[in-house]
């Protein structure tokens, strides 16, 4: 069985390469305005803030395995974060942010049998 299945989440879109290319170069993109009212911006926009906002998208699916009741959202700079909020979180398609939806499912399973 694919690790999906396994833990009850969709694997990520299976989109062309280029797809997947400009769903990165819009997140690098956005990144600077997401961050542009954030007095706690750091100085890069490094890969760890990306998956801190991919994170806040698979934590605001309601009824998902990886709801985290707005955890990863309440991290996000109050100004912008309304982009990911729950409904809107829905509409993301299932690249980059799933892939984070899939470890976070597969380590909350792994804590919690332990």
């Amino acid at each position: 069985a694919d690790v999906g299945t396994a833990l009850g989440l969709p694997g990520p879109w299976e989109a062309p390469k280029w797809v997947w290319k400009v769903a990165w170069v819009m997140q690098k993109r956005a990144m600077p305005l997401l961050h542009s009212f954030d007095e706690c911006a750091p100085a890069d926009t490094c890969l760890n803030l990306n998956v801190l906002w991919w994170k806040a998208i698979a934590g605001n699916r309601k009824g998902s395995p990886t709801y985290d009741g707005g955890l990863a959202y309440d991290l996000l700079p109050p100004v912008t974060r309304g982009v990911v909020q729950f409904p809107l979180c829905w509409a993301y398609p299932n690249l980059h942010h799933q892939n984070v939806a899939l470890r976070t499912a597969f380590i909350d399973r792994v804590v919690t049998e332990r």
